[in-house]
């Protein structure tokens, strides 16, 4: 028995750098992944639509299709009725004003880059569900 094995797998966003976007979804589905996160090989999943859609459509009886990045309360529903898909992965964030002061008195790391922290927001979340599950 493998290490993983009995348990779900979801392959996060690499797929949408392959090259060959259709093949790495066979392999993946031969491999036994349980799901694929995808923005449909663009920086949004409502920019990569057309491609989200066409591996639902393709693949949707053999492997969950998950459009992910940039989903919010106000593009879900436009989204997983232009893909067809039934998952969906959304951050559900809220900005946090504080920050850690010790590690980056200036907000900013030592490259330069703005340190942010973000928590799940609750409300967004029950918010989502209820408008996705209303019963």
């Amino acid at each position: 028995m493998g290490a993983g094995e009995g348990l779900k797998f979801t392959f996060h966003r690499a797929i949408d750098a392959c090259l060959k976007p259709f093949e790495a979804v066979e392999q993946l589905i031969e491999l036994g992944f349980d799901k694929i996160l995808t923005s449909g090989g663009k920086p949004t999943a409502l920019e990569g639509v057309p491609m989200i859609a066409e591996m639902q459509l393709r693949y949707g009886d053999k492997i969950g299709i998950m459009p992910g990045g940039g989903i919010n309360l106000g593009n879900v529903k436009e989204i997983l009725d232009m893909t067809g898909a039934v998952h969906c992965h959304a951050s559900l964030a809220h900005w946090v004003p504080r920050f850690n002061e010790k590690l980056y008195p200036k907000q900013k790391d030592n490259t330069g880059a703005t340190m942010v922290w973000t928590e799940s927001n609750k409300d967004l979340i029950y918010e989502m569900e209820k408008m996705l599950n209303p019963f």
